[in-house]
């Protein structure tokens, strides 16, 4: 997708470049709405590749391809050697040390057999040097003195650059600081969502369940409403944390280990994931539960290999909202 819209984005450009005197609205308005859309599609595969490749770590396929994502779509091509790098070690170390001591060898015999030339190189640049000096009075006669000018034209404008450069950085510095705080505090209040949410979707879990037991079925229909309604928020939130987490949560979203529990086969089994997976994960598991039907609800029976997967669900959130992802969210706030 992120290819393509920038194909279109192009293919408008070149047809329209050559008429330089007039660019029709409608032709600015088109060229900028698939750059819109190509940053779109380029977030949503960034944040999809990253999910994956959290999800399946060992997977060298994936994170081939993920390297290919970084060198064509991010231009990155410094992360996406790292990732080939990274998807060879895990192929065959043993081949990949042995490929590096043979280039380093290599490396070694080519500085030893240049050396030589280089030095010859060395004073064949010192000779030349010393003739032009010698003799750049008859060389270059009259335009010496425009050599000079130019050269203090060159040193002027370095020096103003270095002068632009500095103020520019002191004021970037300047406002820097308000930029992060109010990234920080962003960050902070779109995180004190999931708790507040979280619990609410709890109390309104059991108030299905309370509604299940004295018939009213439209009630528990009222309130899956709701609690949906709170997934969905709750996930948009998440990924707009996620766009605009500062450098020192980087960590703490992508590599930290979180544990939480899952209903598997007859027993809780338990897990760790990042706080990206988690939330996402969470998020879509209290969606799923506000799915359970009245007649399951009535069900006294909670035993994990005779439930529904939606009553399962509802056992997910309430083995793990306090516990562990309401410790989670506030260890963000702080």
């Amino acid at each position: 997708s992120c290819i393509t819209k920038l194909k279109q984005f192009w293919h408008i450009m070149v047809k329209k470049s050559t008429d330089r005197n007039h660019v029709r609205k409608h032709t600015i308005e088109q060229m900028l709405g698939y750059i819109d859309l190509y940053d779109k599609a380029r977030h949503r595969a960034k944040n999809d590749y990253i999910s994956l490749v959290d999800r399946y770590p060992s997977s060298t396929a994936l994170l081939r391809q993920y390297a290919s994502f970084c060198d064509v779509v991010m231009n990155s091509v410094q992360k996406a050697e790292k990732l080939r790098k990274h998807a060879q070690s895990m192929e065959n170390n043993v081949e990949a040390e042995e490929d590096d001591d043979e280039a380093q060898m290599e490396l070694e015999m080519d500085a030893a057999n240049s050396a030589g030339t280089s030095e010859q190189h060395e004073n064949g640049r010192m000779s030349s040097v010393r003739f032009f000096q010698n003799n750049r009075s008859s060389i270059l006669k009259k335009d010496i003195h425009r050599v000079v000018t130019m050269d203090l034209i060159v040193k002027q404008t370095l020096l103003g650059l270095v002068v632009l450069g500095t103020v520019t950085f002191c004021i970037t510095d300047l406002f820097l600081f308000k930029d992060t705080a109010m990234k920080n505090l962003r960050l902070i209040d779109g995180t004190g969502l999931f708790t507040v949410y979280t619990v609410r979707a709890c109390f309104y879990i059991r108030d299905q369940l309370v509604s299940a037991g004295y018939g009213d079925d439209d009630k528990v229909g009222l309130f899956k409403d709701k609690i949906q309604d709170y997934a969905m928020r709750l996930q948009r939130q998440h990924f707009l944390n996620y766009q605009d987490i500062p450098d020192a949560l980087d960590y703490f979203y992508h590599a930290k280990p979180i544990i939480h529990v899952d209903p598997i086969d007859k027993a809780w089994k338990q897990y760790t994931h990042s706080f990206w997976y988690l939330g996402n994960e969470f998020v879509y598991r209290m969606g799923a539960a506000s799915s359970t039907t009245p007649d399951e609800f009535r069900d006294p029976t909670y035993k994990i290999d005779q439930i529904s997967p939606e009553k399962r669900n509802v056992a997910y959130i309430f083995q793990n909202s306090f516990r562990y992802m309401i410790p989670s969210f506030n260890e963000v706030l702080g």
